[in-house]
């Protein structure tokens, strides 16, 4: 099955756009023609939350709202006495 999907290679069936373009774009500046270049990206918005930080503003809030607990120590029940039989 690969044997039949196998050919050769044949550079000339592909083209490299990239080189290209930027061949052309150096022969017109070479040449002294002005270039249109794409508009500069808008800055992202820094609206990025810092997890940590969220995280540890949770953990206080959360220790605020409740009231601490009152240790309160048991005793141990007797342990029962089996019967005998």
């Amino acid at each position: 099955m690969i044997d039949q999907l196998t050919t050769t290679f044949d550079p000339t069936k592909y083209t490299d756009d990239y080189r290209t373009a930027l061949l052309e774009l150096i022969e017109s500046k070479k040449t002294g023609q002005t270039t249109i270049t794409a508009k500069t990206k808008e800055p992202v918005s820094n609206n990025v939350t810092d997890l940590m930080e969220a995280l540890q503003a949770s953990i206080d809030r959360t220790k605020h709202d409740e009231p601490e607990k009152k240790k309160t120590t048991r005793k141990k029940a007797a342990p029962k006495k089996k019967k005998q039989a």
